[in-house]
């Protein structure tokens, strides 16, 4: 059985020194992120990243979740109520929102919901054995990866791109 232990924990600890960052990146040039409605949902969805990137490192670390019952049940539960928390946070902007930024806002949002969707049909696919969870958590593994570069993808656009744009009148 492989050990993942150390890359859960790596996680762990960059997803929340990240989202401690951005807490701090975002603190700059508020006035101008808080002219432009856009700015909060994409805010909303990072933390919402780093937070489930975070949560599900350190449940990854909690030795009862080693098991294939264990497993299913965090690689349901978690990116479900993700999934959620991301339509949540982007369904109020798409009514406020012209055309030429409707596409824009689906690929911030559509991204991170299609991540946490591979989580659950990963996890429901995978039969149960002796591998199985050695297999699930490879496969996570490798989201968690694509879900840290969606993260940083938006916080990019949210330190650099929000201070360097002016709202419109």
């Amino acid at each position: 059985m492989m050990d993942f232990s150390a890359y859960f924990t790596a996680t762990a600890g960059a997803s929340a020194a990240l989202m401690g960052l951005l807490f701090v990146a975002l603190q700059f040039n508020l006035e101008k992120r808080q002219a432009d409605i856009r700015w909060r949902p994409i805010a909303q969805g990072t933390f919402n990243i780093f937070a489930i990137l975070l949560v599900v490192s350190l449940f990854e670390l909690i030795p009862i979740v080693q098991t294939y019952d264990g497993q299913r049940l965090l690689f349901i539960l978690i990116p479900a109520i993700a999934i959620f928390r991301q339509i949540r946070t982007w369904l109020p902007v798409w009514g406020s929102h012209k055309m030429d930024r409707l596409l824009h806002t689906i690929w911030l949002m559509l991204i991170p919901v299609l991540l946490f969707g591979l989580m659950i049909f990963n996890v429901l696919n995978i039969q149960p054995s002796a591998d199985a969870v050695a297999g699930v958590q490879s496969a996570e593994a490798v989201l968690l990866v694509f879900l840290f570069l969606t993260a940083l993808r938006n916080s990019w656009q949210l330190v650099l791109e929000a201070g360097l744009t002016t709202p419109k009148p």
